[in-house]
């Protein structure tokens, strides 16, 4: 039925006021005259139904909407995933890797994975810390009682008491370690290094283990837990004692992804080595911030000249992503994958001002990359959705955005709400509307909050719950750590030092015209 000339102009107005994003309007536009008319109709025929009351996808929230969303309807399922028994064990206050989700209920299923990783520490020790400085969205996810969000700050102390005590007791068991975490079993309240890493440790975990230790010094000194403080301190000293002596390789001059070690051999008796002769940690990702620290507190006095070789190569190499006739200059990417921002959420690079620019810029392209294809998610490296109700799958590790990346990668259409994840620090709003977006797929958001990833419009989801899809958005959210870090430096008298370092290592920039600034980060297209 032909709608009546009035209505058809009213919701042709509507169309333009909804389908132009907060990012490629110019480029929709231009796009939009040289479409069939069959084309423009169809998204008309969409607006109209969004204008009878369907859901309101592709509007960019406000800032009240989108505090609302996460504070309040994310954050209170949210936090039923982050109890002991789900997120954590009881007895050691060690992080469990995930925890298995009957997607057809949204319930748990089975047991909780029994292993994890320093990196899965880190969050946790950053969840809890914040919780601990008074962050309200951080209290409102870890108080044992809803109601009383500062009942955080005791639950806090006593897991970071448990995790630390963790910690010291296998550096006594296992010395070969030097103070650094191996993927880890948990069983009867003790803490094993897992069959396969019984005899090596990984770097890039690490680096992220070492700052949130390196917070917690902080946090705990200013709230007066002097004596807890304490023991984060001595460990903390025990990294710095033995990152350049283990993660170090002489040979190469370059920092290593894993090293073979004796785990019953003091670290003065133990012979270190690289335990991936091919790989080191000399990429701009992740691994990034294990070198970081190495430099600013390692013990270099046996390799001097290591120091600076680390870095005789900047890391970051400029990459143009292209829609159109638009360019947004960008670091390129491994596979561009959400996770390799992981650093931002850390340390203060933005402090650079080549940094921020860039970092921007990528958000732009992440989110223009699934705005103009019409996706309903973003996308990053995830676990395999599967069919509702089945088992999980296995780890994607090739997903991520195509002509930005140095790696081949997948083109498959795979979303996860946590490559929202650096939105969070630059665009709230921005964030909030995509996680919004994820959250409507089907099976995506249950009492337990968001989903891992999910594809084919939720016929099929990832069946587990994780530390990365759930924490990162939300440290993200709260802002991260890296202005606090930041802070902390300065303190140290450190901060001169790794603002050159992030300087120097964005040395391929230098003279290059940064295009892309003017645009900004596309709002999820319409459904």
């Amino acid at each position: 039925m032909r709608a009546a000339p009035h209505k058809f102009v009213a919701i042709t107005a509507l169309a333009f006021a909804l389908l132009a994003p907060v990012g490629p309007i110019a480029l929709a536009s231009r796009e939009a005259t040289k479409t069939k008319v069959t084309t423009f109709a169809a998204k008309v025929a969409t607006v109209a139904k969004v204008a009878k009351g369907s859901k309101q996808r592709g509007r960019l929230f406000t800032a009240k909407q989108a505090s609302h969303f996460i504070d309040h309807e994310l954050v209170l399922r949210e936090r039923n995933y982050f109890k002991a028994g789900v997120a954590w064990d009881a007895k050691t206050g060690m992080s469990l890797d995930a925890h298995p989700i009957d997607t057809l209920t949204g319930k748990l299923r089975g047991k909780p994975r029994f292993w994890s990783a320093a990196s899965k520490e880190s969050l946790h020790i950053i969840l809890l810390l914040k919780a601990l400085d008074g962050d309200q969205t951080a209290q409102r996810l870890l108080a044992p009682d809803p109601t009383k969000p500062a009942s955080a700050v005791a639950a806090a102390l006593d897991v970071l008491q448990r995790k630390i005590n963790t910690y010291q007791r296998f550096d006594r068991e296992h010395p070969g370690y030097g103070g650094f975490l191996p993927w880890y079993n948990i069983k009867n309240g003790t803490m094993t290094p897992d069959a396969a890493w019984r005899d090596k440790v990984p770097g890039l975990d690490n680096g992220q283990l070492a700052w949130s230790i390196y917070r917690a010094v902080d946090v705990l000194d200013r709230n007066g837990h002097t004596e807890l403080a304490d023991q984060y301190r001595a460990q903390l000293a025990l990294m710095k004692q033995n990152v350049v002596r283990m993660f170090y390789d002489p040979t190469t001059k370059k920092m290593r992804t894993e090293v073979g070690l004796a785990a019953h051999r003091s670290p003065s008796e133990n012979e270190y080595k690289n335990e991936q002769p091919n790989r080191f940690l000399d990429d701009p990702y992740e691994g990034l911030m294990l070198c970081h620290f190495a430099d600013l507190m390692g013990d270099w006095s046996h390799h001097a000249e290591g120091k600076e070789l680390i870095w005789q190569t900047p890391r970051r190499v400029p990459d143009v992503y292209k829609r159109g006739d638009k360019r947004i200059t960008v670091v390129q990417g491994e596979k561009s994958s959400g996770h390799e921002d992981w650093g931002f959420l850390v340390l203060p690079y933005r402090d650079v001002p080549v940094a921020d620019r860039l970092f921007l810029n990528e958000q732009t392209a992440r989110t223009w990359h699934s705005a103009t294809h019409g996706y309903s998610g973003l996308i990053a490296a995830t676990n395999e959705p599967t069919a509702l109700g089945a088992e999980a799958g296995g780890y994607l590790n090739t997903l991520g955005i195509p002509g930005i990346s140095k790696d081949r990668v997948s083109r498959r259409r795979v979303f996860a709400p946590y490559a929202a994840s650096s939105l969070a620090l630059s665009h709230k709003r921005v964030f909030a509307s995509w996680m919004k977006n994820m959250s409507e797929v089907p099976h995506m958001l249950t009492e337990y909050g968001m989903g891992e990833s999910y594809s084919g419009g939720g016929k099929k989801i990832a069946p587990l719950l994780t530390w990365d899809g759930k924490a990162l958005p939300l440290i993200a959210w709260m802002g991260g750590i890296g202005p606090e870090i930041a802070a902390q430096l300065k303190r140290d008298g450190l901060y001169k030092a790794f603002f050159a370092r992030v300087k120097a290592d964005y040395g391929k920039f230098d003279g290059m015209k940064i295009e892309g600034a003017r645009l900004r980060p596309a709002a999820p297209p319409m459904q």
